[in-house]
């Protein structure tokens, strides 16, 4: 894959043929505001290792962030999912806002990890596991100062904070 390290921008672009950005890396703050995806588009085995910016971003078309990496705050605010989503195996490691996002399909958290001094915020009630806080089939992880997963799959269901699957 790629290797983006200087602020890569793609706010406002469309994107209308299938998109691949599988095993990219993104070393720099890298902005998808308002971009319209009309062609299914894959971050499979992404690694963000600074801030990604999907604020008012459109998926028309399946998305995919199979087993990507987000090292950094990851903001998907306003961000309209019209197709399938996935965020399967996805490990996010600090801030994750969903905040005003719609869900217009199906959507997995499927064996997704979220780092329990991060817990996500705005996911929708609909995809929330009440006992967790967190999306249906994702789990808790713990990280060091280093930002390292040292548990992952922590079984204990707790709210670490009640903004936790909070609109």
């Amino acid at each position: 894959g790629a290797t983006f390290k200087a602020n890569p921008s793609f706010s406002g672009a469309t994107f209308n043929a299938d998109t691949h950005f599988e095993r990219a890396i993104f070393n720099a703050n890298t902005h998808f505001e308002r971009a319209i995806f009309n062609a299914n588009t894959s971050f499979e085995r992404a690694i963000f290792n600074t801030d990604i910016f999907f604020w008012d971003a459109t998926f028309n078309a399946d998305i995919f962030f199979w087993n990507a990496t987000f090292n950094a705050d990851a903001n998907f605010w306003g961000a309209t999912f019209n197709a399938n989503t996935s965020f399967e195996r996805a490990t996010f490691k600090d801030d994750t806002s969903f905040s005003g996002a719609a869900f217009n399909a199906d959507t997995s958290f499927w064996g997704a990890t979220f780092n329990r001094s991060a817990p996500p915020t705005g996911i929708p009630r609909k995809l929330v596991d009440d006992e967790t806080g967190l999306p249906k089939g994702a789990r808790w992880a713990r990280c060091n100062d280093k930002d390292e997963v040292i548990e992952a799959g922590s079984p204990e269901p707790d709210k670490p904070s009640d903004a936790a699957g909070s609109s």
